[in-house]
């Protein structure tokens, strides 16, 4: 089955587009039409309840990504910036996943 994508690779984005996860050209279809993909090298993805606790795997949670290509701020937006930008680097996409 072809899946109708080029390059090698489908990119899925999260707040701000920047690619946080991957999947491989020969990665079977139930796991690119799941975004049962990896995060890409350097970069960490959790996913967090809503008392911001680590969630185990398979539960349902908020997905957090942290890395080289995840943004630190809003420009010029505090307010928005203290919702979703953490100070250890985490950024809260407000995507819900398992």
């Amino acid at each position: 089955m072809r899946l109708g994508f080029h390059p090698p690779h489908a990119g899925r984005h999260a707040t701000a587009r920047q690619v946080v996860e991957f999947a491989h050209a020969d990665d079977p279809p139930e796991v690119v039409a799941n975004g049962s993909c990896k995060p890409l090298p350097g970069l960490e993805v959790k996913l967090v309840d809503d008392d911001k606790r680590e969630v185990a795997l398979g539960k349902r949670g908020v997905v957090l990504v942290r890395g080289y290509n995840v943004l630190n701020r809003y420009y010029d937006e505090p307010e928005a910036t203290a919702t979703v930008f953490q100070a250890d680097g985490w950024l809260r996409t407000g995507d819900i996943s398992s």
